[in-house]
């Protein structure tokens, strides 16, 4: 198996807590850093960049050192070879265009040769006709455009993307997005993008990292991640907002059945912590709404809508499972389609399902 091409652990003292990361990157991989507001997000692209310098810890990227405590070793910024694109654009607004994306190439890079480059550049993100234009004449998703492919005209190993679409509209957003994994595809180089934004990371991110006061609440595959949180706290973080108490009444090596007294069934699900009392959940998107009963399908049955908030990707429901007498209406939000039957039946996948610790 080969090392990966980037490692940082490092502890950093912060006014309110301690930053304490430990990150790496395969080749080719990326990363997203998921967390609230002052959780230590930006601050951890600013060490990595060597922008803040911290108190222990190492930092290598393709065999070369770029920060080591115990050798105190600490590369400048400009050495590390890595680019860095900030949350609002951080152009130069005394420089035109062109000569932000020349700023961001190799000082070897001369004469006709960087003015071809700089010019595929501008073709590559659609924007030669404004070569000349100051920042300020620009739009908001112009100038992230520009600071994308200054960052990326030094051919970096590796690419720091500070919540650089937060500032967008969906729609430019939209094509920031895939601006990036045009330039993944055919760059490839490896990014760790920070962001609070869990669709993004999703959609843009091979491994995800929630972390929260300076600590890494969980790491892994994005699926995995989603799919099986560790804690509570990490399962509400990555929107699983079906989350009920449940008591196990079988338990086996390939899972068990768990009674869930708010729905008033007992489910079937894969995978369960050895604790008498859990934490049952399941992500909006893998619940599904049957249009009526399907004989031998686990976890399924008739629920009553009381009232619903319709929304563009997912509705909450508020609903009644039928059959259980009293008690008030469950929350269970699914996706955003049209009710098709009276009355609808909800069904739970039992790989879909996880079960946490109570």
């Amino acid at each position: 198996m080969s090392s990966p091409i980037f490692n940082a652990q490092f502890k950093k003292t912060l006014y309110s807590f301690n930053l304490e990361l430990d990150l790496s990157l395969d080749e080719g991989e990326t990363l997203g850093i998921l967390g609230p507001s002052g959780s230590g997000k930006s601050m951890s692209l600013r060490v990595i960049a060597g922008l803040v310098k911290p108190e222990k810890g190492v930092i290598t990227l393709k065999n070369r050192s770029l920060f080591d405590s115990s050798q105190s070793l600490d590369s400048p910024p400009q050495q590390r070879h890595i680019g860095y694109v900030f949350q609002h654009y951080a152009l130069f607004p005394h420089m035109t265009v062109a000569e932000n994306i020349s700023y961001g190439l190799p000082r070897a890079v001369k004469g006709e040769q960087r003015q071809k480059q700089i010019y595929n550049l501008l073709e590559e993100i659609h924007l030669i006709e404004h070569a000349s234009r100051y920042p300020s004449q620009l739009s908001g998703g112009q100038q992230q455009r520009v600071a994308l492919v200054r960052a990326l005209a030094a051919d970096p190993d590796l690419l720091l993307l500070d919540e650089p679409f937060s500032a967008l509209d969906a729609e430019l957003r939209g094509e920031l997005e895939a601006l990036v994994l045009r330039f993944r595809s055919s760059r490839q180089v490896p990014y760790i993008l920070v962001t609070h934004n869990l669709e993004e990371a999703y959609r843009l991110c091979d491994k995800l990292v929630i972390i929260e006061q300076g600590k890494i609440l969980q790491l892994g595959p994005k699926d995995e991640l989603l799919r099986r949180p560790a804690t509570l706290q990490v399962a509400r973080k990555v929107g699983a907002k079906n989350l009920w108490q449940g008591q196990v009444t079988s338990a086996s090596a390939s899972g068990g059945t768990v009674l869930v007294p708010a729905l008033g069934q007992e489910l079937m699900v894969q995978n369960l912590p050895q604790t008498p009392t859990v934490w049952l959940g399941i992500r909006p998107v893998e619940a599904v709404l049957l249009s009526g009963p399907e004989p031998g399908l686990p976890n399924t049955f008739p629920i009553e809508v009381i009232n619903q908030i319709r929304g563009v990707q997912s509705h909450t429901l508020f609903v009644t499972p039928l059959g259980k007498s009293g008690g008030e209406a469950v929350q269970i939000e699914v996706p955003g389609h049209r009710l098709g039957a009276d009355p609808p039946y909800l069904y739970l996948p039992p790989d879909k399902l996880f079960a946490l610790p109570y």
